[in-house]
């Protein structure tokens, strides 16, 4: 099983090369469009998040009348509370982040983040209204919607598998000295979790390029974007608001894609946990009922809310936005030297 398992990925390994080497002027267009996809569109709407999340989770411990009634709901453990409501405003892979490391501190068991994963690793408010609703829908509204939606969502699908047993709070540990030094440890995994978001969303344009020079999804699927959002969120929603499909259809699918969150997140999720013992058996189901959820939910309460009209206007691709060139050398130049440079960072900030 694992030999085939390992020629399968080998075999598209070798499809995606002959790709590169086959198309190569589409493959370096498809990784600028992800280039500015991701510093035009992802890091505003992940990076702050990131950053406050990850310092908040090792200093912040909520009270007691927040975290117990979410606890017994759910049947969690008390200090899961906290990377779940984070990581529902945070958007992902922040809440995998959080989750992990909740795991490695001794603060949640590695079975209990297995069960948490699929939940707090959601689509960040954030990137729901600036980016799917006002950027791609063609109005913030429809983003305010998509929140609703993924909230109801997220909270069902946490009761249908909810445990019959709740799970146990683990001893709290912190191994943080100081707030300055807290904070530039926050800075520093939120730096490291955006770059492999970065590549990732890069290397899964090219992707969905060279599957749609193919034109798979074209002949199989009638509404082609539906397969790209699955391989890669943001290209998928960029496809899917140029198609013209109703906006209830369309709302409804863009809800869908943001629930399973894709192939791309999946990846990123796996190397976010991979030094735990955390496995990913059952993420793919609950996401794809999160998924199936967010559709029904999106579809049935849209002609509830009066304000989500039709809009007329083709909305403007979000990779065809302008973005200054010495925006991106600013924003590279940061990532990087903050990356190669963290050995120096903390005599910088540190109160010695």
């Amino acid at each position: 099983m694992l030999k085939l398992k390992n020629l399968f990925f080998s075999f598209l390994s070798l499809l995606f090369v002959a790709g590169i080497l086959l198309f190569p002027n589409e493959c370096i267009s498809s990784a600028k469009d992800g280039l500015n996809m991701s510093l035009y569109l992802i890091l505003p709407s992940l990076f702050p998040f990131a950053v406050i999340s990850s310092y908040i989770s090792s200093k912040l411990l909520l009270p007691k009348s927040i975290s117990r009634p979410i606890s017994k709901m759910l049947n969690l453990s008390e200090n899961a509370v906290l990377p779940f409501i984070l990581g529902l405003i945070s958007g992902y892979p922040i809440g995998a982040v959080l989750t992990a490391s909740a795991v490695k501190n001794n603060k949640i068991s590695a079975t209990e983040g297995e069960h948490l994963l699929p939940f707090c690793n959601a689509c960040g408010p954030l990137f729901l209204i600036g980016v799917a609703g006002g950027g791609m829908m063609g109005g913030y509204s429809y983003g305010y919607f998509l929140l609703l939606v993924q909230t109801l969502s997220i909270f069902l699908t946490a009761l249908i598998f909810r445990k019959s047993a709740p799970y146990i709070s683990k001893t709290e540990r912190c191994d943080i000295k100081n707030s300055s030094h807290g904070f530039v440890s926050a800075m520093d995994s939120s730096i490291s979790s955006i770059l492999k978001v970065f590549g990732a969303v890069i290397f899964f344009s090219v992707v969905c390029t060279q599957v749609k020079l193919t034109k798979i999804f074209e002949n199989l699927l009638p509404i082609p974007s539906l397969g790209y959002g699955i391989i890669e969120v943001t290209n998928g929603l960029n496809r899917l608001a140029l198609s013209e499909i109703p906006v209830r259809l369309k709302l409804s699918i863009c809800s869908a894609l943001c629930g399973f969150s894709g192939i791309c997140i999946y990846i990123q999720v796996q190397s976010a946990v991979k030094e735990t013992r955390m496995k990913l058996n059952k993420y793919l189901i609950y996401k794809s009922v999160i998924s199936a959820l967010s559709f029904l939910l999106s579809f049935i309460l849209f002609p509830l809310f009066p304000n989500l009209t039709p809009t007329f206007h083709m909305p403007t691709p979000p990779m065809s936005l302008p973005f200054e060139a010495g925006s991106y050398i600013f924003v590279l130049f940061f990532l990087i030297a903050w990356k190669f440079f963290k050995k120096f960072k903390v005599s910088f900030f540190d109160n010695r």
